[in-house]
Protein backbone atom coordinates (compact mmCIF):
# COMPACT_ATOMS: atom_id res chain seq x y z
CA UNK A 1 0.00 0.00 0.00
CA UNK A 2 1.22 3.19 -1.01
CA UNK A 3 0.82 6.97 0.90
CA UNK A 4 2.38 10.03 0.46
CA UNK A 5 5.27 8.40 -0.80
CA UNK A 6 5.77 6.37 2.52
CA UNK A 7 4.74 2.73 2.64
CA UNK A 8 2.64 1.50 5.68
CA UNK A 9 4.85 -1.07 6.81
CA UNK A 10 7.80 1.47 7.29
CA UNK A 11 5.47 3.05 10.04
CA UNK A 12 6.05 -0.28 12.20
CA UNK A 13 9.44 -1.08 11.26
CA UNK A 14 11.91 -1.15 14.29
CA UNK A 15 15.34 -1.12 13.20
CA UNK A 16 17.64 -3.70 15.16
CA UNK A 17 19.36 -0.61 17.89
CA UNK A 18 15.35 0.05 19.07
CA UNK A 19 14.95 -3.69 19.72
CA UNK A 20 17.76 -3.71 21.45
CA UNK A 21 17.12 -0.69 23.95
CA UNK A 22 14.03 -2.39 24.52
CA UNK A 23 14.62 -5.76 25.77
CA UNK A 24 13.22 -4.71 29.31
CA UNK A 25 9.96 -2.71 28.16
CA UNK A 26 8.68 -5.57 25.67
CA UNK A 27 5.88 -5.88 27.15
CA UNK A 28 4.62 -2.08 26.09
CA UNK A 29 5.77 -2.16 22.71
CA UNK A 30 2.62 -3.59 21.66
CA UNK A 31 0.61 -1.16 23.28
CA UNK A 32 2.88 1.39 21.23
CA UNK A 33 2.70 -0.25 17.83
CA UNK A 34 -1.61 -0.63 18.81
CA UNK A 35 -1.66 2.97 19.37
CA UNK A 36 0.25 4.01 16.57
CA UNK A 37 -1.50 2.23 13.85
CA UNK A 38 -5.20 3.25 15.45
CA UNK A 39 -3.76 7.10 15.21
CA UNK A 40 -2.40 5.86 11.49
CA UNK A 41 -5.85 4.74 10.56
CA UNK A 42 -8.07 7.67 12.11
CA UNK A 43 -5.91 10.32 10.36
CA UNK A 44 -5.90 8.74 6.78
CA UNK A 45 -9.57 8.14 6.93
CA UNK A 46 -9.68 11.70 7.64
CA UNK A 47 -7.79 12.53 5.07
CA UNK A 48 -10.34 10.69 2.91
CA UNK A 49 -13.18 12.66 4.13
CA UNK A 50 -11.94 16.23 4.07
CA UNK A 51 -10.70 15.54 0.43
CA UNK A 52 -7.60 18.10 -0.81
CA UNK A 53 -9.26 21.15 0.75
CA UNK A 54 -7.11 20.13 4.05
CA UNK A 55 -3.58 19.20 4.30
CA UNK A 56 -3.05 16.35 6.83
CA UNK A 57 0.48 15.26 7.74
CA UNK A 58 1.21 12.12 10.15
CA UNK A 59 4.50 12.43 11.97
CA UNK A 60 5.96 8.90 13.64
CA UNK A 61 8.42 9.58 15.74
CA UNK A 62 10.70 6.83 16.96
CA UNK A 63 14.04 6.12 18.97
CA UNK A 64 17.04 7.52 17.05
CA UNK A 65 20.21 5.61 17.62
CA UNK A 66 23.10 8.42 18.85
CA UNK A 67 26.01 6.68 19.50
CA UNK A 68 25.56 7.42 23.09
CA UNK A 69 23.78 4.03 24.94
Amino acid sequence: TQTSGLRIPDLFYNPPYQEEQRKDRSECLDYRMASKAALFDFYETLRIEVGKDVGITILSPGLIDIGIT
